[in-house]
């Protein structure tokens, strides 16, 4: 007598790491993929794009991997189909699959494309045994109400109008990108250098910060970061290549004279 095949049974739903959800969210710029606005770590809700029932129904998910152009070892579970979602917009969107539309390929696409960012951002906080642990402790005291979102957004906001009154060190900066520097490791403070009234991806000229980390020459130029690495038709040598590489030797045709001070 044969033996009886047992029923099949659904996968158990993924449970995201901490370092899974960080991942996700900074790859996608910390905005909600459904509505396209702004999310905080705290309020974050990781979707599956395509929803995670698909995992059970592989006639289903084949049909959406081919309508989408999707590659054949497209996984439910993984970076590429995970996004960042306020809680309501997840709530409401459930498991509907969505329809194929212009937009739609278009989001999908981005979302592939964001994968490998999303994967290398949560290794680097798993290896970073230290970032990792204070994040975990900070929330798991939230979880434990041991410690409140709004007491935290407090102190954060402390610390960047006032470093000194948290013993941070004297004239400390704190980046858009989150990291602190002390006065002593800051070498440059200037609106950015560029000819335009405004910077790459700004509606207004931005205060740049140059740090000790950067080289001289990067200094000098005063420009802001993505103003720096802009592709343009350079006005010196007319080849095509970085803003911040205008008259500088090995990269332009037409070097300053003095690389020091950047000028004839």
């Amino acid at each position: 007598m044969p033996a009886e095949v047992p029923p099949h049974r659904p996968r158990a739903k993924h449970r995201f790491t901490l370092e899974e959800r960080y991942g996700v969210w900074v790859a996608h710029g910390r905005k909600c993929r459904l509505c396209d606005e702004p999310i905080k770590f705290f309020e974050l809700e990781i979707d599956h794009y395509f929803p995670e029932h698909l995992e059970n129904d592989p006639e289903a998910l084949a049909q959406i991997i081919r309508k989408y152009s999707l590659p054949d070892d497209f996984e439910i579970n993984s970076f590429a189909n995970w996004v960042p979602a306020h809680r309501n917009g997840n709530k409401r969107k459930r498991g509907r699959v969505p329809q194929w539309t212009p937009d739609q390929q278009t989001l999908v696409t981005e979302n592939l494309e964001r994968a490998a960012t999303a994967a290398r951002k949560a290794e680097k906080l798993r290896k970073d045994a230290f970032s990792g642990r204070t994040l975990s402790q900070v929330l798991g005291a939230i979880e434990k109400r041991k410690l409140t979102l709004t007491d935290l957004l407090e102190l954060v906001d402390d610390l960047v109008e006032d470093p000194g009154r948290r013993d941070l060190p004297d004239g400390a900066v704190f980046l858009e990108d989150g990291r602190m520097f002390g006065g002593d490791e800051i070498l440059k403070t200037c609106v950015c250098s560029c000819e335009r009234s405004h910077c790459v991806g700004q509606d207004r000229k931005v205060q740049c910060v140059f740090t000790s980390e950067l080289s001289p020459w990067v200094v000098g130029t005063g420009l802001f970061h993505t103003c720096y690495d802009e592709l343009i038709r350079c006005p010196r040598c007319a080849s095509v290549h970085r803003r911040g590489y205008v008259g500088r030797v090995g990269s332009c045709s037409e070097p300053f004279a003095d690389q020091t001070r950047q000028s004839d």
